[in-house]
């Protein structure tokens, strides 16, 4: 899509919202715009783009990628960096110079090596540098250092800082997400002891270390530098769950849908699974798969009662009913107004099962009021509860969903 020239009519509107947003600073816009359909369009779109995502600025004063800084080849991780950055050659366009790609490769070093620098708790770990290339690669050099250190210090931190604990964290959410749509795909792995290693490469390079067309690339970037930093796990989740057929066939054993799940196919419906990712997060937010402690300190942080009865209602399954109703029972008020309206919407079935979950909660409230007095008695000290009304309309609810 570089070629304005094949634009489509609906295709150039866009990219004229796209470049008012840029030129007004309009984040919260540009995020939408990065979300939907087609991203941010156009590379020349994404240089300002993923810096106003990134950095907040749209501009920077001096390209503080290509500098030459004479001890960056003393930096103990240099060498691997180097190594990594001479074999991305499979990485650039077909078309490109001999002497641009290495110029490139030398602009890469530096940008990871000057990271590195300015952060002395990172550890390099492989893989990064396709991030960073891919960065790169969309925007050119000129802001490529300042956009990566952001990642860096965001949505990589916690792989530089402990590349493989954190990784295998992530993996296990996959599954966690799938068992929720499908359970006849997470019993296939559960069955062989899997713990989504396959995912490994797609959630530390966020996908750029499999996906070989690089508009799709560049695509997915649009999207997870607009959306939360869980959304490449969502992803992930959304292709295991669209690859179900190769995962259940009965001809395939473990190690070929390994195999299989390692490679992306040519053909890959990109806007398709980021739908049905943002579906995913929608329905099952990463709060509800958080460990019990979290759980209680986002809930203290939530900006919304709505937010706050969605979560609650969002987590109704046996496996979590300790961990989300140990928030203490003046909560389970609003779960049960936001059971109120739903039930106003839905059918008689649906009513009578929506209510039967509202009797749930109040006597599982009630069952662990105690545990959670003992628990969090500390948590709710240093992070006081919202002060809760003692009466709300569920139409206010509603306005708030």
């Amino acid at each position: 899509m570089n070629d304005f020239m094949t634009l489509s009519s609906k295709e150039i509107e866009k990219l004229s919202i796209i470049e008012k947003c840029l030129n007004d600073q309009d984040i919260n816009m540009l995020k939408k715009l990065a979300v939907s359909k087609g991203g941010l369009m156009l590379n020349h779109c994404r240089r300002k783009g993923w810096l106003l995502l990134t950095c907040g600025v749209d501009a920077l004063d001096e390209n503080i990628a290509s500098e030459e800084r004479a001890y960056l080849q003393k930096h103990e991780q240099y060498n691997q960096v180097y190594l990594d950055a001479i074999r991305t050659s499979s990485r650039f366009p077909s078309t490109m110079q001999k002497e641009q790609r290495e110029y490139y490769q030398k602009v890469l070093c530096r940008i990871i090596v000057n990271i590195l620098i300015e952060n002395p708790s990172f550890q390099y770990f492989q893989g990064f540098h396709d991030v960073c290339l891919t960065v790169l690669l969309a925007i050119s050099e000129t802001h490529a250092l300042a956009v990566c250190d952001n990642l860096a210090k965001t949505a990589f931190r916690s792989f530089l800082e402990e590349p493989l604990g954190n990784a295998i964290e992530k993996l296990e959410l996959i599954l966690k997400i799938v068992r929720e749509i499908d359970v006849e795909v997470y019993e296939f792995f559960e069955t062989h002891s899997s713990k989504a290693e396959f995912a490994v490469s797609w959630i530390l390079t966020w996908y750029a270390h499999v996906m070989r067309d690089q508009e799709q690339l560049f695509r997915l970037y649009d999207y997870f530098l607009a959306s939360d930093e869980h959304m490449p796990i969502y992803v992930a989740a959304a292709i295991v769950l669209w690859r179900r057929s190769e995962i259940l066939n009965p001809q395939s054993d473990y190690g070929r849908v390994h195999q299989k799940l390692c490679t992306f196919p040519k053909q890959f419906p990109i806007e398709a699974i980021i739908n049905d990712a943002q579906d995913l997060y929608e329905s099952y937010p990463p709060i509800i798969f958080a460990s019990a402690v979290n759980r209680i300190l986002d809930f203290t942080r939530s900006a919304s009662t709505a937010y706050l009865a969605r979560t609650i209602v969002c987590s109704f399954n046996m496996e979590s009913f300790s961990a989300v109703f140990a928030v203490q029972e003046r909560h389970f008020n609003y779960a049960n107004l936001y059971y109120q309206t739903i039930i106003t919407s839905k059918s008689e079935k649906n009513s009578a099962i929506m209510k039967e979950k509202s009797r749930v909660i109040q006597t599982k409230s009630n069952e662990v009021n105690n545990f959670a007095k003992q628990k969090f008695s500390a948590s709710e000290s240093k992070f006081p509860l919202k002060t809760m009304p003692t009466t709300e309309t569920s139409a206010s609810l509603k306005e708030n969903r």
